[in-house]
């Protein structure tokens, strides 16, 4: 039979469907690409990458726990350069003005100073702690969470008051690492965008292929931008960084079908090049493209759920990308074609075919050479330091955050704040646990309501008789006996009211809030001034019971002077855990902070690169394997990949 009369393989059929019905296609890729211009504002993206921890880790469980049970208000290190003291107090008091800022501490009220005794002079080292030289330091607290509106509000209005100032801001309060991570990723792009035009410019044989490039690109990215809401929720990472993911690993598919056309043409019209390089493109860009998405699917197994969240992502873009190739592109190289045949120029490219023979020449030594390199490159590789948190990267270029948070450290310093999670209940453990944390080298303050003082030396979880409240809220001592003996008949202990109720002792915060509570509801009347006093002081221990006091747990804050991540916090992790387990069950103890995000992180991390690594090479060994129908090609391939 010639081969003339030989039946059209299924591909083929294919291919001149596309070609032939290329204006249809056109019209449904305008019409999908018009409705993912509004649908990937649908996409919902999760900005907190803790999200993504496996839940058996310590951070997730108490990252949980601190949601259901805590309210975290926002705070801010305020650095402000070339003041006086009294600017810097000045600036203070008007900081605490603002509405939505519970309070803009410069001096020994900062975070700790409540278990400091005002009564004893500040030292030169005390005051560098808030102010050296010229430089002040106002810590802020808000009245509202970090993303509530309250706190952002109150933030604007700082950094209104301190424009006339050089000032630094340190706070998670209106900063977004997602925000800052799509910013940059944009500039990324754009700087992609201009290489790749450059380079296509430099390996082009015509000016026209250029067009056809980028618009299959454009319209790959786009369709699977707008399609990500299907998963109804992506990480800030995979929404930043997929597209310029999938411009690196896809532009091939493009250069692979833009040279087979260029090659039929050579003995063909057109539309039978076109159709005969779709044809063969295909079955090759399909199996080339399997091995990217058997690595990216190997990434999908992974512990951290981030390599599943961006594994799927990037599939959907290679698959969108492979259709824009298959059934865009051939229809933009028609339109193009005589645009692209009038463009022609001459190839900027070198002949490099000594170089060819030069290596082949070679062959006896490189093959040991590239074996010793792969052996010193697994040893290395092993040796190679990984960081885990954002404190530890150095960047050639920072943000406007970062220059903040790297000036406020430089000059005073670094925080490393640790939330420790314990049942709640037990005053006495919790004050025992305080106090030995505090005698540690490695920690500078550890706070929690056990130590935090309230008035006259008592703390707030310190029981109190009746005689003892009278004396420290300045309350009439027969309006407090009868307050102690309401509370003493709600908790059904009346023999404390028959017996008498001078030795009968309530926790401060406790007894607080129930005469609160008996003022609100009219049993108890209380002079203007003592009434304003009581408001006041509900707000400060309101705020410090939702900050540490849970519905079933109770949160401590320490303080570390340790670097974020290292070997030597993350030994002291374990020391602190050990600490509470003296007086806790270790299954009820939760430690959350930075740096156990960090150490967890390193854990996941070490786990799922063996696991990627392995699984990767198996996929990537199965699709070669049919592709090529060969046992020994795969593993040359692998060999190489994995080596280099």
């Amino acid at each position: 039979m010639s081969k003339g009369t030989e039946k059209p393989s299924f591909f083929e059929k294919l291919a001149t469907l596309i070609v032939d019905k290329r204006n249809l296609i056109f019209f449904l890729y305008a019409c999908a690409l018009i409705f993912c211009l509004f649908s990937r504002n649908w996409v919902s993206v999760c900005n907190d990458i803790t999200e993504y921890l496996p839940d058996t880790t310590e951070t997730r469980q108490g990252l949980t726990l601190m949601e259901e049970e805590f309210t975290t208000f926002g705070t801010a290190r305020v650095m402000v350069s070339n003041v006086t003291y009294d600017i810097a107090a000045d600036l203070a008091s008007q900081m605490e003005e603002i509405e939505g800022v519970t309070s803009a501490s410069f001096g020994r009220s900062d975070a700790g100073a409540d278990t400091v005794d005002d009564s004893e002079p500040e030292t030169p080292e005390d005051i560098a702690e808030y102010f050296k030289g010229t430089d002040a330091l106002i810590s802020v607290t808000f009245d509202g969470e970090e993303t509530d509106e309250i706190s952002l509000t109150a933030m604007s209005a700082i950094r209104e008051l301190l424009e006339p100032y050089d000032y630094y801001i340190d706070s998670t309060v209106g900063s977004s690492q997602a925000d800052s991570l799509a910013s940059e990723m944009r500039i990324i792009l754009v700087v992609a965008a201009v290489i790749i035009v450059l380079v296509l410019l430099f390996t082009s044989r015509s000016y026209a292929e250029i067009p056809v490039l980028l618009l299959t690109f454009i319209a790959a990215a786009l369709l699977n931008l707008g399609t990500n809401f299907i998963f109804g929720e992506i990480s800030f990472v995979s929404n930043s960084v997929t597209v310029v993911l999938q411009l690196a690993l896809a532009i091939d598919y493009a250069i692979i079908m833009l040279h087979r056309f260029l090659e039929e043409r050579e003995y063909a019209g057109d539309r039978e090049a076109c159709i005969a390089a779709v044809s063969a493109s295909i079955p090759s860009i399909s199996a080339s493209s399997l091995t990217t998405i058997s690595g990216l699917a190997a990434m999908m197994f992974m512990q951290f759920q981030i390599g599943f969240d961006m594994g799927i992502v990037l599939i959907k873009s290679i698959l969108f990308s492979m259709l824009s190739v298959f059934t865009l592109m051939p229809g933009l190289l028609m339109l193009f074609s005589k645009a692209m045949e009038r463009t022609r120029h001459r190839s900027f490219i070198p002949r490099i075919d000594r170089w060819g023979g030069f290596t082949l020449k070679l062959r006896h030594v490189g093959v040991p050479l590239f074996a010793a390199a792969i052996a010193a490159g697994f040893l290395l590789s092993n040796q190679c330091p990984y960081v885990y948190g954002y404190s530890q990267i150095e960047t050639a270029r920072q943000n406007e955050t970062q220059i903040a948070q790297a000036k406020v450290n430089e000059t005073f310093g670094t925080q490393n704040v640790m939330a420790l999670i314990v049942p709640k209940g037990d005053y006495a453990s919790e004050k025992a646990l305080l106090d030995r944390l505090e005698a540690y080298d490695q920690v500078d303050y550890a706070m929690g309501l056990s130590n935090v003082e309230v008035m006259d030396g008592y703390m707030l979880t310190d029981s109190l008789t009746p005689r003892q409240f009278a004396e420290a809220t300045e309350l009439d001592y027969e309006l407090v006996c009868l307050v102690y003996a309401a509370y003493a008949a709600e908790q059904e202990e009346y023999g404390r009211i028959v017996g008498g109720l001078d030795d009968y002792t309530v926790p401060l915060m406790d007894m607080f809030f129930f005469a609160y509570d008996k003022a609100e509801e009219g049993y108890v009347e209380l002079e203007d001034e003592d009434q304003a006093e009581l408001d006041d002081l509900y707000v400060q221990l309101s705020d410090a019971q939702a900050q540490l006091l849970g519905a079933h747990d109770t949160r401590m804050l320490v303080s570390l002077n340790l670097p974020e991540e290292g070997e030597e916090t993350f030994a002291f992790l374990r020391t602190i855990h050990q600490e509470a387990e003296r007086y806790y069950d270790a299954g009820s103890v939760y430690l959350v902070g930075d740096s156990t995000s960090d150490y967890d992180l390193s854990v996941s991390f070490a786990r799922d690169n063996i696991m990627i690594s392995v699984l990767s090479v198996v996929f990537v060994i199965l699709v070669l394997l049919f592709t090529f129908q060969s046992v020994g090609l795969p593993l040359l391939l692998i060999l190489v990949i994995q080596g280099t």
